[in-house]
């Protein structure tokens, strides 16, 4: 019974020792697990952040192209009228 005994107190202590390591693993797993996490929420951010400064960049020259080609389409018509003032003025 004494053997027993003493095994029984073996086995308890081996059970908490397994337990604390097991438990020390779980937290070390999910401490890094939260760390990727973080890691991938501030990449988006960051995605995030470029994507609207792209974005912002397109919108300022898509507003410069469209400028430029108002002022092509009021030369153009300018030029049209002038040159069917030509014409006429030729003809007569």
């Amino acid at each position: 019974m004494d053997i027993i005994d003493g095994y029984d107190g073996e086995f308890t202590r081996l059970r908490a020792e397994q337990t604390k390591e097991l438990a020390r693993k779980y937290r070390s797993e999910v401490a890094r697990t939260q760390k990727s996490i973080e890691e991938k929420k501030a990449q988006k951010g960051d995605q995030a952040a470029e994507l609207k400064e792209k974005e912002n960049e397109l919108r300022h020259h898509l507003e410069l192209i469209t400028n430029i080609a108002s002022t092509i389409d009021d030369e153009n018509r300018n030029l049209i009228k002038k040159n069917q003032q030509l014409k006429a003025s030729f003809k007569e």
